[in-house]
């Protein structure tokens, strides 16, 4: 795991500002629940002086949703932000959803310089989001020969 270094006083003001943001919700969730506020606050807040705290790369494949989507004719992950020690977002964890497959394929996002979108089939072949072959990839030289169709 990564470790950042953090300005004490930056570090103090968040926590402040954390502790009354926490305090506020309590108050408001013992109202919700009628139970009594420093009963529910001493259950919720920590008491001790050791918090953990985790910092993750907020660009983890590992914190993004897992789930295949159909997106054209192709799948592609959700990426959907996941809670920890979650492998799906919230939205597929409630609504798990029986997809049919049949006819997708299994591709790669392959991104030009001029910022189109493509997929790359394991045979090297490049399609566009609507299934269409438009050329072929070499991952050698990582060029992308487009086909052109010209009109008749």
């Amino acid at each position: 795991m990564s470790e950042y270094q953090v300005p004490r006083l930056l570090w103090e003001v968040f926590e402040a500002k954390l502790l009354a943001q926490a305090r506020i919700f309590i108050k408001d969730a013992a109202k919700i629940l009628e139970v009594d506020e420093k009963a529910l606050q001493r259950r919720i807040l920590p008491s001790g002086d050791k918090l953990k705290v985790y910092l993750h790369d907020t660009q983890s494949h590992s914190l993004q949703c897992q789930v295949l989507v159909p997106s054209g004719s192709v799948l592609r992950y959700c990426r959907s932000p996941v809670a920890i020690g979650h492998t799906v977002c919230p939205y597929h964890r409630t609504n798990p959803q029986q997809m049919n497959t049949l006819g997708l394929q299994e591709v790669e996002l392959l991104m030009c310089a001029d910022g189109q979108q493509f997929w790359l089939k394991k045979d090297k072949t490049v399609i566009d989001s609507l299934g269409n072959r438009v050329g072929v990839f070499d991952p050698e030289t990582e060029v992308l020969k487009k086909f052109v169709v010209q009109g008749v």
